[in-house]
C-alpha cells in the first residue's frame, strides 16, 4: 500500500488564490500537488497521471467541475477516485443533490480554510484506501476462481488421455463401451462454460470495462472480448486455453492478432494496456 507522501492530489481551479491555498495545504500534508487551471487541463493530467483524489472547482472555463466528474465516473481507470467539489455561495441544495448523483463525494464552500480542507482530504483518502482494498480482494477472488477452473480443466484433459489409452488396451467390448460412455459423459459436463461464471464476477467489479473497450475498439469480435477479459485478470496462455477449450498455440496466435488489432507494439503488455478500461 502506498504511504501518504507517495500519493498525489489533482487540484483544478481557475482562481489563483484558491489554487495556491489548496496547493499549500496538500503539500503540507505530504501529498504531491498536480495543478490544473481549467477542467480540460484536469482531464488531460488525470488521464496521463491518475491522482489519489480530486479537488475540483464547480465553475471553471472550457469544462466545468461537473463535466469533469462525468468524464471521470465513465473512466474505468479513474471512476473510483474520490472528488471534493469547491462550490460558491450561490449553489442551492438542489444543485448539490444533482452533483452528488453525478458522483461527487464531498463539498467545500468558498471561502474555506486550511483546516477544513485537510479534514476532508484525510477522510476521503482513508475511505478510498479501504475501498481499494475491497476491490483488490474481489479481483483476487475472480483470479483465483479462474485459475482453479483452468487447472481443473487441464487435469481433466490428462484424465481423458489416460482413459483413451485404457480404452485401446486389450479388454472386452463391454469394458470398452463403458469407458467410452464415461469419456462422453465427462466431456458433456465440461461443455458447461466456465467462462460465463468468471464473466459474471468480473462485470460486477468492472461494470464499464466492456463498454469502454468496445467504444475504443468497436471492431473487436466476441471471442476477442472474451480474451481481453481473461488477459485483464492476468491469466497466462495455458490457463486461458483451458478455460476457452482452445489449444495453447491457438491462444498464442489469438494474442498476437489481438495485439495487432489494438495497435500495440511487441514490447507492450496486453494485460497492462487493458487495465486502462
Amino acid at each position: 500500500m502506498c504511504t501518504m507522501h507517495q500519493k498525489s492530489i489533482l487540484i483544478a481551479d481557475d482562481d489563483e488564490a484558491v489554487l495556491s491555498l489548496s496547493t499549500f495545504s496538500v503539500e503540507a500534508m505530504g501529498f504531491t500537488a498536480l495543478k490544473a487551471r481549467n477542467g480540460r487541463e484536469a482531464i488531460e493530467i488525470a488521464t496521463e497521471t491518475p491522482p489519489d483524489l480530486f479537488i475540483l472547482d464547480w465553475i471553471m472555463p472550457e469544462v466545468d467541475g461537473i463535466e469533469v466528474t462525468e468524464f471521470l465516473r465513465q473512466s474505468e481507470k479513474l471512476k473510483n477516485i474520490p472528488i471534493i467539489m469547491i462550490t460558491g455561495t450561490n449553489v442551492t441544495p438542489q444543485l448539490i443533490a444533482q452533483a452528488m448523483e453525478k458522483g461527487i463525494n464531498d463539498f467545500l464552500a468558498k471561502p474555506f480554510n486550511k483546516i477544513e480542507l485537510e479534514a476532508r482530504i484525510k477522510s476521503l483518502i482513508k475511505q478510498a484506501s479501504y475501498f481499494k482494498e475491497i476491490i483488490d480482494l474481489k479481483n483476487n477472488e475472480i483470479y483465483n476462481t479462474a485459475m482453479l477452473l483452468a487447472h481443473s480443466l487441464e487435469e481433466k484433459k490428462i484424465t481423458y488421455a489416460k482413459l483413451e489409452t485404457i480404452k485401446e488396451m486389450k479388454s472386452s467390448k463391454t469394458q470398452q463401451k463403458m469407458i467410452g460412455e464415461l469419456i462422453s459423459q465427462l466431456k458433456v459436463a465440461d461443455k458447461i462454460n466456465p467462462f460465463d461464471k468468471i464473466k459474471k464476477q468480473f462485470i460486477k467489479v468492472h461494470s464499464k470495462f466492456m463498454d469502454n473497450l468496445i467504444e475504443a475498439h468497436p471492431n473487436l469480435t466476441p471471442a476477442e472480448i472474451k480474451l481481453c477479459i481473461l488477459l485483464r485478470l492476468n491469466l497466462n496462455t495455458k490457463e486461458i486455453a483451458a478455460l476457452l477449450f482452445h489449444s495453447y498455440d491457438s491462444v498464442r496466435v489469438s494474442r498476437t492478432r489481438l495485439r495487432e488489432k489494438l495497435g500495440l507494439d511487441v514490447s507492450d503488455k496486453l494485460n497492462v494496456y487493458l487495465m486502462r478500461y
